[in-house]
């Protein structure tokens, strides 16, 4: 947690493999302290989600205010760590929501090309975070500072 909101620099893949299994166990018990659930269950939840807001349980409103800022900057450290610019996880989910709406304001009739649109649309970011975030380090030094290998 010493990178709380370091946004520079670069996370290798171990230190950021590591941080979303520590959200996810963090998530994963809070979510059976919280939820309402019938007795002697509990729920098995896959992923990192952050939810804000009076209609979700207080645990995930802390969770998100906690944790957010850290998932954004280890995202973005693990990016310069393969040499993209951190912007680019906002940038494609948004150029292709506007992709996405035009194409259904463009195909009004047309359901099931509609879904496979919003499926793709889905996909996408989905497969370009897997990519980014498994893709090994760039040798040596990168414009966003040396190897996290190499630093020691």
């Amino acid at each position: 947690m010493s990178n709380y909101a370091q946004f520079g620099g670069r996370a290798a893949r171990s230190e950021f493999w590591f941080f979303v299994l520590f959200l996810a166990l963090v998530q994963f018990v809070g979510l059976n302290l919280t939820a309402e659930q019938p007795e002697g269950s509990f729920k098995i939840h896959f992923g990192v989600y952050f939810y804000l807001g009076p209609q979700y349980p207080w645990f995930f409103n802390l969770y998100t205010g906690l944790f957010a800022i850290p998932f954004f900057a280890a995202l973005s450290r693990r990016l310069h760590d393969v040499g993209v610019a951190a912007s680019t996880i906002f940038v494609v989910p948004f150029a292709l929501f506007a992709i996405v709406m035009f194409a259904l304001k463009a195909l009004p009739n047309l359901q099931q090309l509609q879904n496979g649109i919003g499926f793709a649309a889905a996909m996408i970011p989905l497969v370009l975070f897997l990519f980014f975030t498994s893709k090994k380090s760039q040798p040596g030094e990168n414009k966003y500072g040396p190897n996290p290998h190499e630093a020691h």
